[in-house]
């Protein structure tokens, strides 16, 4: 499973809001320490950022990928394909002083060959907990890949593996045959002290066909039938024997989400169980423990956890986020030494993973609080750390209430990095537009590289208030409704009773908006850009009793069919997407722009301009408090995610760049081959005026809330406007006034 710095970007109804929201200073008195795990208004923990070095051995010579992989003290077991063949090997390794691993030559066991190709088709390896190696060699699956032929479809199947049991020096001490075997491809196993194996198989055909067998876990006797069995929907996706006892990690494809199981060595029956330190219902649960004995390694979201079954506790191994290179895939792990560990992952190479501390002698220390970005941030921390020589980056992960403290108290951070999530309650609203951040425009004049034209048209625009800056993001998604040339011409400044006027004269167009649309949601849009027309943030007032917010109201209501709820009904229309006039555009890549599809991007009604907004809230958002006392090293960090090569660094998941130049290449390359659309994106850029980066939970959910009645047919527009302008002045005033 491959797994990427940052979490992927899902496809989600936007219903937020904008947010309505120097010289060089002494370094920091900074001591690295434990990440913080109690609440605390004094003082914040600043620790050390680890990084994660990887390297590579490679012990087989000509192409062939390893996927295999076992170890038993200092002594690897490894499988490894070549277009459709197996082999496996074993090696030594010794640890240097420094604690750098080398490795013997390795040394082929024997397996045997059930394909009738000359060359086995090795399904699992692991090392029992009885000190022995074990490999399962089957015949072709039923269904199977060939390099040469594609998917192919074997139809001599009849069941037959053989397990074969190794002693730790590779000597093949015996086999147990598993004859008629209908339980599908064999993926995982595991041996107990005792020497009792235990089985995970799939049967693909029958998975994807929705028969009832699906995902069994089976308990062998020693002439290899099948002492007791358990089926069930869910995917294994670690196994391992500690002792006499099994356990697994269950995976649900549906839930996207794991659990830990134990499995009876009599009857193979499940129970689940929790470990203190990490939490399986969160995020799939993925990686086989390679380790015979010692801990149970498993990998939660983007975290490595060892767990002591015994103890029902997991101790954080490292993070993929603190790899500073490269995306890794991984099929199995293991322990080699301290901080040391060694995985496979269908790569020619044996990934060496290295966990240690950047020595940050002689460079400025910068404190950093991280608010509900980690994920976005870390990878980031520890790539600027190992290449900068001047400063160095220490991190702390504050709750909201803890840094809205510190800044207040004057022990604020020098660097403040935050997703949008960052702002969930008025409590804890922390304001960035305020004077507690200082005004990044400087910062930006005084830049060698930077400036601000080096920023996506209106972009610094749209993050204004008041004439300063006070936050930046290091990337961005485009929002806008888009539809047919046929129907919109150009698009630009169309009223919304032209859109009335366009479905009605035009009878293939059964609807404005897809069957997905709901009220609210188009609502919850048409507040994105517009919002800021109906309040004013720097007096703490708004009016929305008025004609206008009360037409949007009233076309929400009249552009969608009579329904308001969580649930569609049966009754309610559905519509194909090219039977509907306005689509929702997003361009959240650079691939994405090449998307000719509904090009005419017509905007939001209501909001200025002839493209969308920006969409930000999925972005690093990044500002600098005004007591912080290491301004130079902040920005510097700021302007190192803004430059251009930082910039075109973005990958797919990272979404568009904000940097002009960067975002220029792109459609430089689609104009060679498509040059009207290149000019489509250059004009829906100049065209954009907002930028939606975060929002106001509370004021969202008010506005929703009081028009919910209205979109029902209880209650009337003009009443429904009176009370939303009560509810909101009401709440402007004690949130935002001042």
């Amino acid at each position: 499973m491959k797994h990427k710095r940052t979490a992927a970007m899902l496809l989600a109804v936007v219903l937020l809001l904008t947010l309505c929201a120097c010289g060089k200073g002494a370094a920091p008195d900074v001591t690295p320490a434990p990440e913080p795990t109690a609440e605390s208004a004094e003082t914040l923990v600043y620790s050390e950022p680890y990084v994660v070095s990887l390297s590579f051995a490679y012990p087989f010579d000509g192409g062939w990928r390893l996927n295999r992989m076992a170890r038993i003290d200092n002594r690897l077991l490894l499988g490894a394909s070549q277009n459709g063949n197996f082999r496996l090997a074993l090696t030594d390794f010794t640890l240097s002083e420094d604690g750098e691993p080398s490795f013997s030559t390795l040394r082929d066991l024997s397996v045997p060959d059930l394909t009738g190709r000359g060359m086995p088709f090795i399904s699992c390896v692991t090392a029992g907990e009885d000190g022995c190696f074990y490999a399962v060699s089957s015949e072709l699956p039923k269904t199977y890949f060939s390099a040469d032929e594609g998917f192919c479809t074997n139809d001599a199947y009849s069941g037959e593996h053989v397990i074969c049991r190794y002693s730790s020096s590779g000597e093949l001490l015996g086999t147990v045959e598993l004859h008629g075997w209908d339980k599908g491809a064999i993926n995982a196993m595991a041996v107990s002290s005792e020497g009792k194996i235990i089985l995970y198989s799939v049967d693909f055909v029958e998975l994807y066909s929705n028969a009832e067998q699906k995902r069994c876990i089976s308990l062998l006797s020693p002439d290899g039938s099948i002492a007791a069995s358990q089926v069930f929907d869910d995917s294994v996706r670690s196994l391992k024997a500690v002792g006499s006892s099994f356990y697994a990690v269950l995976n649900s494809a549906m839930l996207f989400a794991g659990k830990f199981v134990s499995i009876d060595a009599s009857t193979a029956e499940l129970s689940e169980l929790s470990f203190s330190g990490v939490t399986a219902s969160f995020a799939p649960l993925n990686i086989i423990c390679a380790d015979a004995g010692g801990e149970w390694i498993v990998m939660s979201d983007m975290d490595f956890f060892g767990i002591d079954p015994a103890a029902g506790t997991a101790e954080k191994l490292f993070s993929i986020n603190e790899l500073t290179t490269g995306d890794i895939s991984f099929d199995a792990i293991a322990h080699l030494g301290e901080g040391l560990y060694a995985a496979v992952g269908n790569d020619e190479g044996l990934m060496l993973l290295r966990r240690s501390a950047i020595d940050y002698s002689g460079r400025q220390l910068v404190k950093v609080a991280i608010c509900d970005a980690e994920y976005q941030a870390m990878p980031l921390i520890r790539a600027i750390n190992a290449a900068d020589s001047e400063y160095y980056y220490l991190v702390a992960t504050p709750t909201k209430k803890q840094l809205k403290m510190q800044l207040v108290s004057g022990e604020a951070p020098d660097l403040l990095l935050f997703s949008s999530s960052y702002e969930d309650t008025a409590s804890d609203r922390i304001n960035l537009e305020s004077n507690v951040f200082d005004d990044l425009y400087p910062y930006l004049d005084a830049d060698t590289e930077l400036d601000r034209m080096s920023f996506l048209p209106n972009f610094l625009d749209g993050l204004t208030t008041n004439g300063e800056l006070h936050s930046l993001y290091n990337s961005c998604m485009i929002y806008s409704l888009s539809a047919l040339e046929r129907y919109v011409g150009d698009g630009k400044n169309l009223s919304l009773d032209d859109y009335r006027r366009i479905v009605k004269e035009n009878s293939e167009l059964q609807a404005m908006f897809p069957s997905w649309m709901t009220k609210s949601n188009l609502l919850g849009w048409l507040c994105s850009t517009c919002l800021n027309d109906f309040t004013d943030y720097s007096s703490g007032s708004c009016d929305f009793d008025n004609e206008r917010f009360k037409a949007l109201l009233e076309w929400c209501n009249e552009m969608l069919p009579d329904y308001e709820g969580e649930a569609l009904p049966e009754s309610y229309p559905s519509y194909s997407e090219d039977e509907a006039l306005l689509h929702l555009k997003m361009y959240q890549n650079r691939l994405s722009l090449e998307n000719t599809y509904y090009p005419v991007c017509v905007g939001f009604p209501g909001s200025a301009g002839n493209g969308g907004y920006y969409y930000c809230s999925n972005s690093l958002g990044m500002a600098i408090p005004a007591a912080g006392e290491n301004k130079d090293g902040a920005w510097n960090f700021v302007r190192s995610q803004l430059r251009l090569d930082a910039q075109l660094r973005l990958d797919d998941y990272d979404g568009l760049p904000v940097n002009m130049e960067a975002m220029q290449r792109s459609i430089d390359a689609i104009a060679v081959s498509d040059p009207a659309q290149a000019a489509r994106i250059t004009e829906l850029l100049t065209g954009i005026s907002a930028v939606v980066s975060g929002g106001d939970a509370a004021l969202r959910e008010t506005i929703l809330d009081c028009a919910k009645a209205y979109f029902n047919g209880d209650r009337g527009l003009d009443e429904t406007a009176a009370l939303i302008q009560d509810r909101m002045s009401l709440y402007m005033a004690e949130r935002y006034g001042w």
